[in-house]
């Protein structure tokens, strides 16, 4: 392939000030150089003390100012500067020279090389199987006496010359004439089928939304249709009602496929669609969630390691210790399908345990008596005073209720509703209706009757989990040291693992202290399943102390005690613990409900933490302050509370009566 240039012959030095100017149509840019003694800015050669000098010059000029982008081959040899393009097929001119033959210019201008080239591929019906195949027709610059692939066509006398081929799949197009060729890789649209057409519903009470989507689709332009008749090229339906369709899905490439479906009458879609779960840090035994750490993801932290795992220079390991009378319990939030915890022994082998579902959050059912009246043209309200419940399937009446005006649990914006006989509906909105006292829902609903009762249902999740507990019995693992693992299983989600500390059980720990705790409302815990957590912890000292207030009144002659409050208080001192289960401790100890010892104490402020070296152990200090009630579970048959079956006085209160003090002053 010959390339244009241009060729610059310095004669002789050219004057200052004239100008050497070349035009090309590869670029927009004219190359202009001045000549002077100076090279003051772009566009100007230094004219050097010989020809050879300033030839080299203008090379240099012609390199900073035009070249940055290397749309030449610029070379000198002595006197002569030659400017070769590096594309085919540039015409090189001069537009101007003012040098009077000082520098001049020879013109070698090559034409453009043939080639050839795939201009355009087109798709279309293929002659047969039109849903499997696609033609091809591709047109070239000019006719390609032969093609050698995807299919051998020799000679080839059309253009653009076709062939039908396989969809979805990617060919090589390569043609070619006796001195040149070509070639073009090019994926063909896919293949329209009933397999990888996806339909999904969203059914409402207002009707079913019906959505297209397709596993493959590339180079398909597509159109829908409910009757083979009037077609769409939007993929949605909305506002189906409850019968039996076909869809039909045509291309541009003659291929139609049909699909019957059938829209239900509306349900409410009660599945959860997001992952829920946790085990809370103040359970008894403390879990780590257990994941393969990363570079980019699941970092090492303390939710996923271990204490012997922790992030330090000098890890320690933790052995919760627990005795063989205990009975730990474990609450597990979970929405996973499937729930299994297993207790890991030192060999390896594993027992499985019992889990107990303790709530019922989710897939709820309610129906019962309600009221409902017009609001407006277009809505109507729904409220509950009081009436009867019935069973959500068989409609028997079960029992009673008195909302007197507030809503049941389900009553919030975007649940559903069903009046009966009529249908269902989505709840718009929530009104504060004084006239009837009462909460209102609101529904989009047509209603010109007069106000009058109706019974109602709603079948909705309260919350997106619910609580599962299970209990370790230390006392068929005496000597032993174990883990306790927690595995939930979806279709829809991640599986997950959950591993626990290692646990050490002894019939007895010498220098432990038991702490017994819960709260009386729930938390991140469900505690109104009656749950109760419990740690045991080595402790380095336990000092007494004491805790109050003294009020008195000192006159003249005498000095009097008005008030005074005195509180045991211990000062408790732990032997060093690992950070995880530190947390976990300190959490325990801010609890409602603690019991030390089978005594009740409440913390009296957030405790101290003392870092120990460069590990990853901690010691903890904390202030109790008893509060006068023993722990004791076992009933003495007289007493229906299980706390306080002893009183121990932890608190000591007097308080002196107002007394006014009279003196008799002597004159003497």
């Amino acid at each position: 392939m010959a390339l244009s240039k241009i060729i610059v012959t310095f004669n002789t030095l050219p004057n200052t000030g004239t100008i050497l100017r070349i035009e090309n149509d590869l670029s927009a840019t004219t190359i202009s150089e001045a000549f002077d003694d100076i090279r003051y800015s772009n566009g100007v050669t230094l004219i050097g003390a010989d020809v050879d000098e300033t030839a080299n010059n203008y090379r240099i000029a012609l390199e900073l100012d035009y070249n940055s982008t290397n749309l030449y081959t610029i070379t000198v040899l002595n006197n002569v500067v030659t400017i070769e393009a590096v594309q085919d097929g540039v015409t090189f001119s001069e537009t101007f020279n003012s040098t009077s033959g000082a520098v001049t210019t020879v013109l070698d201008n090559e034409p453009a090389t043939p080639e050839l080239t795939i201009d355009t591929v087109v798709f279309s019906e293929a002659d047969s199987d039109v849903c499997n195949k696609v033609k091809v027709t591709v047109t070239t610059s000019e006719l390609a006496t032969k093609v050698t692939s995807p299919l051998l066509i020799d000679p080839n006398v059309n253009n653009p010359f076709s062939f039908d081929w396989v969809r979805g799949v990617t060919i090589d197009i390569d043609c070619e004439t006796a001195t040149l060729n070509a070639s073009q890789s090019t994926q063909l649209p896919d293949i329209l089928s009933v397999g990888t057409t996806i339909l999904t519903q969203f059914n409402t009470p207002t009707g079913s939304d019906l959505t297209v989507t397709h596993d493959s689709s590339f180079g398909l332009d597509l159109e829908y249709s409910l009757d083979d008749i009037t077609y769409q090229t939007s993929n949605k339906f909305p506002g189906l009602t409850p019968n039996d369709y076909t869809l039909y899905v045509k291309d541009q490439l003659g291929c139609q496929i049909s699909i019957p479906f059938t829209v239900s009458i509306f349900t409410p879609n009660i599945s959860v669609t997001d992952p829920d779960f946790n085990i809370s840090k103040s359970m008894s035994i403390r879990y780590k969630k257990d994941v393969d750490w990363g570079n980019c993801s699941d970092y090492k932290n303390e939710e996923n390691t271990l204490s012997c795992e922790e992030n330090v220079l000098l890890p320690y390991k933790t052995l919760q210790q627990f005795q063989t009378c205990d009975l730990v319990q474990t609450q597990v939030r979970n929405n996973y399908e499937t729930l299994t915890a297993n207790v890991i022994k030192s060999d390896g082998t594993k027992d499985a345990l019992s889990i107990s579902k303790i709530t019922n959050f989710i897939d709820k059912k309610d129906k019962r008596d309600a009221t409902y009246y017009a609001i407006s043209g277009t809505q109507t309200g729904i409220y509950f005073t009081s009436g009867d419940t019935y069973d959500y399937d068989t409609g028997l009446q079960e029992g009673t209720y008195a909302l007197n005006g507030l809503l049941p649990d389900w009553g919030a914006i975007g649940n559903f509703v069903f009046l009966d006989t009529i249908g269902w509906f989505t709840i718009v909105d929530i009104i504060e209706d004084e006239s009837r006292n009462a909460e209102v829902l609101v529904i989009d609903y047509v209603y010109a009757g007069v106000e009058t009762g109706i019974i109602v249902s709603s079948n909705y999740n309260l919350f997106n989990h619910d609580f599962y507990e299970f209990s370790v019995d230390m006392a068929n693992y005496d000597n032993q040291q174990i883990q306790v693992e927690v595995l939930a299983t979806d279709p829809t989600f991640t599986d997950i693992r959950w591993l626990s500390e290692l646990i050490e059980v002894e019939e007895r720990f010498d220098d432990t202290m038991e702490f017994l705790y819960w709260n009386p409302s729930n938390t991140d815990v469900y505690y109104f399943s009656g749950i109760k957590n419990k740690i045991r912890l080595k402790w380095q000292t336990f000092h007494p102390g004491v805790d109050g207030e003294i009020e008195g009144l000192d006159t003249d002659t005498n000095s009097v005690l008005l008030n005074s409050q005195a509180y045991e208080t211990n000062i408790f001192v732990s032997f060093p613990v690992t950070i995880g289960v530190m947390r976990q401790i300190i959490t325990a100890f801010v609890h409602k409900e603690l019991y030390i010892n089978g005594v009740k104490y409440r913390i009296t402020e957030m405790p101290e933490t003392e870092p120990f070296g460069q590990t990853n152990l901690q010691v903890i200090t904390a202030t109790f302050k008893k509060s006068g009630e023993v722990f004791n579970s076992q009933l003495d048959g007289t007493s229906t509370d299980p706390i306080s079956d002893v009183e121990l006085i932890g608190l000591i209160k007097y308080k002196q009566k107002s007394t006014t003090v009279f003196r008799r002053l002597s004159s003497s």
